[in-house]
């Protein structure tokens, strides 16, 4: 009973570290809170269910702190941006999951302002997912502060390459440290390596 009425995040921690008995409840608490939500199942990303998880939230707010991966499809980014921004503290992995419409991220200010909210996500995957240009691919990496990791699995865009990230100033604190492209034209994703604070 004590567990499932703490709201608190320290709180809830904490109290699984007194005892070995509550320690295990604890991850038992945990992995039941998160259990809706998971998202491998079978080799295939299953699709964040937005709208159980904002109810859940709503009277649950740890389940924030205990979800660490989502996926979603590429046009839900902006819904996604904008009502769980700096709700899900927790979230360490984010997939996101294309379709043959091109998103445009530029057009989207509030839903780019919302990303680096999201400052516990250090990797990215994307898989099937058509940019409208490359700056809107660029700028939805450079979002997230923390990312460390992303994986682009035929990943492309429909205009040009743009500028250099090197001369980017939303690109200045981009520290990606592994980058893993899928895909037969390699050489189209230089300018992601361009900037100079990449650890590769």
């Amino acid at each position: 009973m004590i567990l499932e009425n703490i709201r608190d995040s320290r709180t809830f921690f904490a109290c699984g570290l007194t005892c070995k008995v509550l320690a295990a409840r604890a991850k038992r608490t945990q992995e039941d809170l998160i259990r809706p939500y998971g998202t491998l199942r079978e080799n295939y990303y299953e699709y964040l269910d937005m709208y159980r998880l904002r109810r859940h939230l709503s009277t649950v707010p740890l389940v924030g702190h205990f979800l660490k991966e989502a996926s979603i499809p590429a046009q839900s980014i902006p819904k996604f941006a904008c009502e769980f921004s700096g709700k899900l503290p927790g979230l360490r992995k984010l997939h996101i999951g294309g379709t043959k419409d091109a998103i445009s991220l530029l057009r989207r200010t509030p839903s780019l302002a919302a990303l680096p909210r999201f400052r516990g996500v250090v990797e990215l995957i994307l898989v099937d997912v058509v940019f409208w240009s490359f700056a809107d691919l660029a700028r939805l990496v450079c979002a997230f502060p923390s990312l460390v990791r992303l994986i682009l699995d035929r990943v492309t865009w429909q205009r040009g390459e743009g500028r250099s990230l090197a001369c980017e100033p939303y690109a200045r604190s981009l520290n990606l440290h592994d980058i893993q492209v899928c895909t037969s034209f390699v050489r189209c994703y230089v300018r992601l390596c361009d900037n100079s604070r990449l650890g590769y």
